[in-house]
């Protein structure tokens, strides 16, 4: 593995675990308020099969600088996504993008702008939020958005709405990269990149794998399932996983042993290669 930072405002650090004689490379893109280190065991999964990985922390979140978990607009994360892509882009001539949640609906705002790539995959993409604030949170986060965008307040996320399985939970809880905060103007910049995904989902085009947790509390399973009857791409699969929480690369075994197979033997399906068929639980 090699790492660094892309210098700038802010610095963005990112790894590159590349494979000799690579067949095509992977762009990994994390969630919100985790960071890339927790994509360890899907690099080594698809490195095995010969894909090159290429991950960022975005900014704010991480090793990377910027306010914690704070946007001013999708646009920023984008220019740290597009210094990635660009890594994976001198390395193969063939990329795929694969997003996570809130790396999920980054990886389609950039498919918007640039189709380029041999396929996306989508995990738990953060479409609609799984779950409706109080109506002072909303009142109160329209007031912060205006005088205290960057200012720190409770997300209303829990740690035990990402996986049933206790060991990653602990995993997750003990890691200090991890937070459970949000900031106004992040939910509002959110939001605005949700509604433009949904409205232009037609125009996405490009091979697409989207794994969906059924049980779902943080990213809406119902939005995902909107996304999906909506898209433009002809090669398209929507695979379900019945009662996964948000997190099915740190679901329990079966659901992330499937999982992982599926994201890897979709890839090398695209480049020709054999496959073992992965199927959703």
């Amino acid at each position: 593995m090699e790492e660094g930072f892309f210098e700038g405002v802010p610095r963005i650090h990112w790894q590159a675990h590349a494979v000799q004689g690579a067949r095509a490379a992977v762009v990994v893109v994390h969630g919100y308020g985790e960071h890339a280190g927790r994509y360890l065991e899907l690099v080594r999964r698809l490195g095995d099969a010969g894909l090159s990985c290429y991950l960022a922390d975005l900014r704010g979140h991480g090793l990377s600088e910027g306010a914690r978990g704070h946007a001013t607009g999708f646009d920023d994360y984008l220019s740290d996504l597009e210094r990635v892509v660009a890594m994976a882009r001198e390395a193969s001539d063939r990329v795929f993008l694969l997003g996570h949640s809130m790396g999920g609906l980054l990886v389609l705002r950039l498919l918007l702008r640039d189709g380029a790539f041999e396929g996306a995959i989508l995990s738990a993409p953060y479409l609609r939020l799984g779950f409706s604030p109080s109506r002072w949170k909303l009142v109160l986060g329209r007031v912060l958005a205006r005088i205290a965008p960057r200012l720190r307040i409770p997300s209303g996320l829990r740690h035990e709405m990402l996986t049933r399985d206790a060991e990653r939970l602990a995993r997750v809880k003990a890691d200090p990269l991890c937070f459970t905060t949000t900031t106004a103007g992040w939910y509002f910049a959110a939001n605005a990149a949700q509604e433009e995904v949904l409205a232009r989902a037609a125009e996405i085009r490009v091979p697409l794998l989207v794994l969906l947790p059924t049980a779902d509390p943080v990213a809406d399973p119902r939005a995902t399932e909107e996304f999906f009857a909506r898209l433009g791409s002809e090669d398209r699969r929507l695979l379900r996983y019945e009662g996964a929480l948000h997190e099915v690369f740190n679901e329990i075994p079966e659901v992330r042993e499937a999982a992982l197979d599926a994201v890897r033997d979709w890839i090398l399906e695209r480049l020709g290669g054999q496959v073992v068929r992965a199927d959703a639980t």
